[in-house]
Formats: C-alpha cells, structure tokens, sequence
C-alpha cells in the first residue's frame, strides 16, 4: 500500500496552513509557495522512507538459530553427497561463529545514524525554509522558529546523544 505524500503532507500540515493553501490541482498544490513547501517536505519524505525501506529488507533476510545466513545444498534434491560433494546440513552455519549474545552496539549504531539522518534532513529543511522566507523579505529575526532555532535544538540533541554514548561505552 502506498500513501501519496501530498494526502501526507496535507494531514500533517506541518507549516500549519490554511485550507485555502492545502487545495491541490492536476499538478501539484494550486499556491505556489505551497507547492514549493511541499517539495522540500518531499525531499526529507524520499530521503526517509528510501532508507527506511531498505532498512526494511535488511530485517528480512534469513538466518538461522545461530544468527548466521544457512548455507543451501548446491546439488539437485534428487542426488545426494557422491564424491567429493560433502554432504550440508541446514542446522549448522558453515564458516559462521555463532552470536551467543546480541550486541547491545548494533542497536545503538542503528539508532545512532538514524538519529543523525534525520538531523541532517531536518537541517537541510530548516535552512531551505530560512531561504524561502527571506526570499519573501522576512527577515530571520521576524521568523518565528526559523532556522537558527531548529538548529540550535539539534545541536543539543547531538550533545545529549554523545554524552549518552560515552556513558553506554
């Protein structure tokens, strides 16, 4: 199933907009400055659910009780081991040591650069905000949680996320 990130957008209204502003045409957004929010907001869209999918796919794959990938028999099913064909079983990881205890780490590195991908979208997306706005001639004082500020957040999530780091290792 698939969402079309413009009903996205106009459920989330994350730019707090007005219904007049939300109303779509044949090609996109009928405003333009609507129709330009919604491209930056498209971009962070694509950027995550792309990343999200593959991160998606990679929980899929299959492995076996040891935490290793299974190796397969290579022969057809109506032959068995003749010659110098060793005989696999499926219940052994060949070449694979297995992963007693899962490491607390893999967690916390996938979390680590989920954290940072979404501070680099949402930076991108608060200055091409910033530039928008100042394209319209308001001024980054008169913005109201401009970029500056949601930047600034960031970078103290970033510090908290690293003191976090230091204290688990």
């Amino acid at each position: 199933m698939s969402i079309d990130p413009r009903d996205l957008f106009v459920s989330l209204n994350p730019l707090g907009l007005d219904e007049r502003d939300l109303e779509k045409d044949s090609t996109g957004f009928a405003d333009m400055r609507t129709h330009g929010d919604y491209l930056v907001f498209l971009a962070g869209y694509k950027a995550g659910s792309v990343d999200g999918e593959e991160r998606e796919s990679q929980r899929h794959r299959p492995i076996n009780a040891e935490g290793c990938k299974p190796e397969s028999s290579t022969h057809p099913s109506d032959t068995h081991c003749a010659g110098a064909m060793p005989c696999r079983s499926l219940d052994k990881a060949e070449g694979c040591r297995p992963d007693l205890i899962n490491s607390p780490h893999q967690g916390v590195a996938a979390l680590r650069e989920d954290i940072q991908r979404g501070n680099r979208i949402q930076i991108a997306m608060a200055l091409d905000l910033s530039a928008i706005a100042e394209a319209l001639g308001i001024t980054p004082g008169e913005q109201q949680g401009g970029a500056v500020e949601s930047i600034a957040a960031i970078k103290k999530l970033q510090v908290r996320l690293a003191e976090l780091e230091q204290r688990h290792d």
